[in-house]
């Protein structure tokens, strides 16, 4: 389906059908795989386009997604009527070779901004069994062994609502009803022991938003891991600066019971820690040396986690590899509900991103100029390695600012930047050309960033000296470059340490390349440098299953969605990795105990 409308449409924004929220788009035009809204700049009225087959997460096959796309006025143009805006559904098929088709059942909704958005909101309801973080057709064919019963998208539909939900089938590797029920005994009270149909409609409806669910989030600090489940958090490692949120158990890990049954995300930097509660709060605990706390204070630790003043709500994102909190060396950020980047702490190299490099201690947000109310909007997703800051736009495109030193930043220069700029990939003639389409960033420590794509190519930027962009080490690239990992563009997640990176791929093994002087890539050896990315060995407890990934400055965090296992593998000399005995180091990955 293709809608055009008048110039006067040409306000374009994304509808996130979990946080219920609008992101505002400024690209010309693009394609991913979230709902879209045209309206006029007042609100006054707007057209939504809805498709719960696309919203399906991109894979490396034949695929569709939502488009958009600005025909701009053209003094020049012969045609007075030009001007336009359109945006509707875009297949891309793998081939040609041969008779096929595709169904995606689709919706336009008429009305204003508010209309339309509660509008969305029905319609996803209507939908609910669809929603990808319940039910992801390729991971439902995968899981449970149906490929030759069940050849495309429409097919696995079917089969998931038809059999996959009364049986209790797990539809993705986000979410399992069976184990919504089991680790929600409340829930299973209310509703029924095997009433998977009921446990999916209390997740969409409420859990979600709750931070309940199925999957375990990690979060590695310099020498501390937090983990958190089913809203509860768990941490192992040093606590000299409080970062543990508690007095460390003998027996790792340590359970962080203050924060029980509220927990949505958590991240951990050098000796800092941060957790987002569903009520939209952000709370920290450890150092506050830099301002960490948010208050304008520096110094000190903080002993048990205590509210950041932060002056807006955050949500955090479900899809895979999307954060709404980032800590960097010295500072801070958070992305707030409407898509604007908070940041505090020290601010070096202009890392805070308010055009300037003076320091302060209390949420500000992050600006694109000096220009009056132009802040950075639209943000979807945070990453912060170092004096390096990056965020992913509504538009699929990354925002860098702060350190430029070998070519972190990705905009072809090595020179700092207080204000925002876009990551760049070279053309033909070696200039620079927007990087679009991405949907995850990750950065090191070491002045370097990577990012996914979202048909599964990893790009990488910045310094190279120990191969942390796939080549042969040495040099950088000021550029984005492409990082051949896998069989083909196979990602789904990637994670970045101090000097070496992580990347899941659809094959099911865990590629890692970079350093690996204390056996972060679990390999089974140590090493200074693995230049090209080598697949991580399954380890003595048969590492299977991954879905997510974390990495700390010299180790890696590997997550089991059909159990919520844990595994770990490299630096554990303060006994961050949670296994027994607390070896110095891990060469192959183990299953934790968290």
């Amino acid at each position: 389906m293709t809608a055009v409308l008048p110039w006067e449409f040409s306000s374009v924004w994304t509808y996130d059908h979990v946080s219920k929220n609008y992101r505002q788009i400024r690209s010309l035009g693009g394609e991913d795989d979230s709902v879209k809204v045209l309206a006029t700049a007042d609100g006054t009225y707007a057209m939504g386009y809805y498709s719960a087959e696309l919203l399906q997460p991109y894979g490396t096959g034949s695929e569709g997604g939502y488009r958009w796309g600005l025909a701009p006025p053209n003094p020049n143009h012969p045609d007075p009527d030009f001007p336009c805006a359109g945006f509707g559904g875009q297949l891309r098929f793998e081939s040609f070779n041969g008779p096929g088709n595709r169904s995606d059942r689709s919706y336009l909704v008429i009305g204003n901004m508010d209309q339309v958005k509660s509008a969305l909101n029905t319609l996803h309801y209507q939908f609910r069994a669809l929603d990808p973080d319940v039910f992801n057709w390729r991971d439902y064919v995968s899981i449970n062994q149906l490929q030759g019963a069940v050849p495309n998208l429409r097919a696995a539909e079917d089969h998931w609502i038809n059999s996959g939900v009364p049986q209790g089938r797990a539809g993705s590797k986000t979410f399992s009803p069976v184990q919504y029920l089991q680790l929600n005994p409340d829930i299973a009270n209310a509703f029924g022991a095997t009433n998977y149909q009921g446990a999916i409609d209390h997740y969409l409806n409420s859990g979600r938003s709750e931070g309940r669910g199925t999957v375990t989030r990690p979060a590695s600090g310099m020498q501390h891991l937090l983990v958190t489940t089913n809203r509860n958090v768990n941490a192992s490692g040093q606590n000299i600066f409080s970062q543990l949120g508690t007095v460390a158990s003998p027996s790792p890990p340590t359970h962080i019971s203050s924060l029980d049954n509220t927990v949505t995300e958590v991240a951990a930097g050098d000796y800092t820690s941060f957790a987002v509660k569903n009520d939209g709060s952000l709370w920290v605990w450890g150092s506050n040396q830099y301002g960490a706390r948010g208050d304008g204070t520096t110094g000190g630790n903080i002993a048990s986690p205590v509210q950041v003043p932060l002056p807006a709500h955050i949500t955090t994102p479900t899809r895979g590899g999307k954060h709404v909190v980032a800590i960097g060396t010295s500072a801070y950020a958070a992305i707030d509900t409407d898509g604007q980047v908070w940041t505090w702490g020290a601010n070096w190299n202009g890392r805070l991103g308010d055009g300037t490099t003076t320091s302060h201690y209390t949420p500000a947000r992050v600006r694109k100029s000096s220009g009056p109310n132009d802040y950075l909007t639209g943000i979807v997703s945070i990453a912060a390695g170092g004096g390096t800051l990056a965020a992913i736009d509504a538009d699929a495109t990354i925002w860098t600012w702060g350190a430029g030193a070998n070519g972190a930043l990705g905009n072809g220069f090595t020179d700092d930047q207080s204000y925002p700029v876009q990551v760049m990939t070279a053309n033909s003639s070696n200039q620079g050309v927007t990087l679009v389409g991405l949907t995850q960033v990750v950065c090191g420590s070491s002045g370097f960033c990577i990012a996914l794509g979202r048909g599964g190519t990893v790009y990488g930027w910045g310094n190279n000296s120990f191969s942390q962009l796939g080549t042969a080490p040495g040099g950088s690239s000021a550029f984005a470059i492409p990082i051949p990992v896998g069989p083909g563009n196979s990602i789904d997640v990637i994670a970045a340490g101090a000097a070496h990176c992580i990347a899941h791929s659809s094959d099911g093994n865990v590629y890692g390349w970079g350093y690996n002087g204390r056996g972060q890539l679990g390999l089974g050896f140590t090493s200074v440098i693995q230049a090209s990315p080598a697949a991580m060995n399954a380890g003595p407890n048969g590492m299977n299953n991954i879905s997510d990934l974390a990495a700390g400055p010299n180790y890696s965090v590997m997550i089991r969605y059909t159990d919520r296992a844990v595994f770990v593998t490299g630096d554990n000399q303060s006994g961050q990795l949670g296994i027994p005995g607390n070896p110095p180091i891990q060469k192959l990955p183990v299953r934790s105990s968290f």
